[in-house]
């Protein structure tokens, strides 16, 4: 049952492309599918984005062919997952839409699956991730009875966005086009998979190009092998990868960071002109420091134009002769040499292009930090030839004097959370930190580094925090490794959902508006209502690094998500998802994409896998001094009973940041979001925090939920206090007050 379809990931590895990640879709065709499709296309070529899958497509070259070759199957195929941050992307964008209030569940599929191995009916999405700058994509059909459209199309064969879409409408219907068109001029933008790389993906497949099916006349079984799969030359097509070290990363909100500004001397030479003599002989013929301040002079005075091969020619002498000499040498002239602009950026280019030189400098370390000294991101990744105690005193030295705000250290198998301990002393201004590919690190040990030496850190990619939720959902995590960031100010959102009709036609509010929430737990107690007017519960925040800016973000697109939604879902376990999809793609700057993509919180993305209609099989109202709660409340309305029925009712939301001082305390602390972000901003915990650009946002993302049918009101502090007493003081008794990870690992 269910209109099912596939989406695969795919990419070019080392020469050949290869399926990187696929989910199945339950109920996915037409329309939707088209809006999923342009969601992961947006995801896939996010800036904020880049640099994690950068790092897994990197990764990719090094995996080995068995693991290519392996047929997984089950669990234990789904559950082996190599590029989670790539199967993230995957999942976010082909389940969840905070937009127009989408979500629905997809599972994975088992790595490295055929085309045609799921169950489907109405056809497969494919990405293709190979030049991150340009993605592409296409749809197609590949079951040999054809989709379950109302129009036939070629089988076996790359489909555009149109293509795929009228074969499920009338595109001789103006209401269709009016209504559809805009979905395809959206997607179309991008360019199509070619038939050649989905050849190479799948070679069992028999892949036609449209040209080739109009020449056939005839629809393609898309069963066996192609006659004309060995002998079709299939052109290579290299995938781009960002030129190492030289990458151009503006700081949030602000432009790329000039390295120097150009001092052009006022003195005149003509040592480069002089054809009599060659340059290495001239070379010669100087001291060392005088060859260097000569050529300074020389590369300083040429003219950009009609030069431009002596002025090169000079510029790779100096750099030779830098790598030749020591550091004492080095600090006579350097100073220069770092006046003329292009100076840096070449000596950066040299020792990214040529990382042995490194070693073989006397002053190699030296010269790296110089070169990335006025860099806002740094990826030391691609320098192989640097020891853990290498990196150690590159990151240290480019911390305390350089502009480094983002670091790469993925795909380094020897890297240690002591090698971490040891570069950042003490707190650290970070912002980014990429630890993909790092196995001896573990999830407790970068957790705990972060809690204790990361108070500036926005963004933290660590391959196994990325894979744990998608293990956790296949029953294949250990329950040792729940770690928690405890340096999150706020560690749980209190959540309630209310049916807003209920409330206001059956009595269900005091005389003052409040609701009667002693009256509402009694008549839920004895309803039988397969939807209930009453669903709660405490969503965990604390398994993904959540500082102030995302959790904004992040909970504006929960409530925007939330208000969209106009049915109760599936249960509260939908909303668990919902609220961990959202956080997953919460925005680490406020002028950043929408389509940022983190790890997914753990517990939260794990409640699919059971159905609770009414409450989590958790309840604690217990609040932790120090840090705080997000109280919401939401009133809306029933799958059964629908906004335009009810003109004198509206949907509301509530909330009330609360705090408690100390576990005695009867009497929470209460604040709105202006208040709450005042408060940590001063409590040393959550580095720089532009105050004022957070509350701003908030106020517009509020009037947009606004317009989106909802209002977004702060709760008054002696109902919100009156909330947590009746709700969650009635319920303790009912759990085990125990930790709510436990329910989930202890479960699994």
């Amino acid at each position: 049952m269910g209109q099912r379809h596939q989406l695969f990931v795919i990419a070019k590895i080392n020469g050949r492309y290869r399926n990187l990640a696929a989910v199945h879709h339950q109920w996915l065709y037409g329309a939707t599918a088209l809006k999923r499709c342009h969601g992961l296309v947006q995801i896939f070529q996010a800036v904020e984005n880049r640099v994690p899958l950068e790092q897994e497509l990197l990764s990719a070259l090094h995996l080995d062919e068995q693991s290519w070759k392996d047929e997984k199957r089950g669990v234990e195929g789904k559950a082996f997952v190599p590029f989670p941050m790539i199967a993230t992307c995957l999942i976010l964008g082909a389940s969840f839409d905070s937009t127009d209030g989408y979500l629905h569940g997809v599972d994975i599929e088992p790595f490295g699956m055929e085309y045609n191995e799921g169950d489907n009916n109405n056809g497969i999405t494919i990405i293709d991730v190979s030049e991150l700058h340009h993605v592409r994509y296409c749809f197609a059909d590949i079951s040999p009875w054809g989709m379950e459209s109302q129009t036939p199309v070629p089988l076996m064969t790359p489909l555009s966005a149109s293509a795929y879409l009228w074969s499920y409408y009338d595109e001789s219907k103006k209401e269709d086009q009016e209504r559809y068109g805009n979905v395809i001029d959206r997607l179309e933008k991008w360019d199509l998979i070619d038939v050649a790389a989905l050849r190479e993906t799948w070679p069992k497949g028999t892949w036609r190009d449209p040209g080739e099916v109009e020449d056939s006349g005839d629809e393609t079984d898309p069963g066996g092998q192609s006659e004309s799969d060995e002998e079709e030359e299939v052109g290579t097509e290299e995938r781009h990868v960002a030129e190492v070290g030289s990458r151009d990363v503006a700081e949030p909100g602000g432009d790329s960071l000039p390295i120097r500004q150009a001092k052009l001397s006022p003195d005149s030479s003509t040592f480069l002109n002089d054809p009599e003599e060659p340059l290495a002989e001239k070379m010669a013929n100087l001291s060392t420091n005088d060859t260097a301040k000569t050529l300074i002079d020389q590369v300083d005075n040429r003219p950009a134009t009609g030069s431009v091969t002596l002025r090169d020619s000079a510029m790779q002498t100096m750099l030779e002769a830098a790598l030749q000499q020591s550091v004492a040498d080095l600090r006579l002239w350097m100073p220069e040499a770092e006046i003329l602009t292009d100076f840096l950026p070449s000596l950066r280019r040299k020792l990214y292009e040529d990382p042995t030189a490194l070693k073989t400098s006397p002053a190699g370390l030296y010269l790296l930090c110089r070169a990335l000294e006025h860099e806002y991101h740094v990826d030391l990744a691609p320098l192989k030839t640097l020891t853990t105690k290498d990196i150690e005193m590159v990151v240290s030295k480019l911390r305390k004097q350089g502009s480094m705000k983002s670091i790469v250290l993925s795909n380094l198998p020897d890297l240690r959370v002591e090698d971490l301990e040891e570069a950042f002393v003490g707190e650290s201004s970070l912002r980014s930190l990429y630890l993909l590919g790092t196995p001896r690190i573990s999830i407790n040990a970068i957790v705990s580094f972060v809690n204790s030496h990361m108070a500036s850190l926005q963004d933290l990619y660590h391959t196994e925090l990325l894979r744990r939720p998608l293990q956790l959902r296949l029953h294949r995590w250990r329950r040792e490794d729940k770690a928690r960031f405890s340096a999150n100010s706020v560690n749980q959102m209190i959540w309630i959902r209310t049916d807003a009709v209920k409330l206001n036609e059956e009595g269900m509010r005091l005389g003052n508006g409040e609701v009667d929430w002693q009256k509402l737990l009694e008549a839920e107690k004895k309803s039988r209502s397969y939807e209930p007017s009453l669903t709660y519960g405490v969503l965990p925040l604390d398994d993904i690094l959540l500082p102030p800016v995302k959790f904004v973000t992040g909970l504006a697109k929960f409530l925007r998500w939330m208000t969209r939604c106009d049915t109760y879902q599936e249960g509260v376990h939908s909303y668990g998802t919902g609220a961990a999809n959202s956080f997953a793609m919460a925005k680490s700057s406020i002028q950043g994409s929408d389509y940022q993509v983190g790890p997914l919180p753990c517990a939260l993305y794990a409640t699919k896998t059971k159905s609770f209609p009414r409450r989590w099989p958790w309840i604690t109202s217990e609040l932790i001094p120090g840090k705080w709660a997000i109280v919401i409340h939401h009133e809306g309305f029933s799958a059964y009973d629908k906004p335009e029925k009810h003109p004198n009712i509206s949907a509301k939301i509530s909330y009330a940041l609360v705090t408690t001082r100390d576990s005695s305390d009867q009497d929470p602390i209460v604040a709105d979001m202006s208040s709450f972000l005042n408060k940590v901003s001063k409590d040393g915990n959550n580095g720089e925090l532009n105050v004022q650009e957070l509350q701003n946002f908030w106020i517009e993302q509020s009037k947009n939920i606004l317009s989106g049918g909802g209002a977004v009101e702060l709760y008054d502090g002696g109902e919100v206090r009156n909330l947590l007493r009746k709700v969650f003081s009635e319920v303790d008794h009912e759990s085990d007050r125990g930790d709510p990870y436990d329910y989930y690992y202890d479960s699994h």
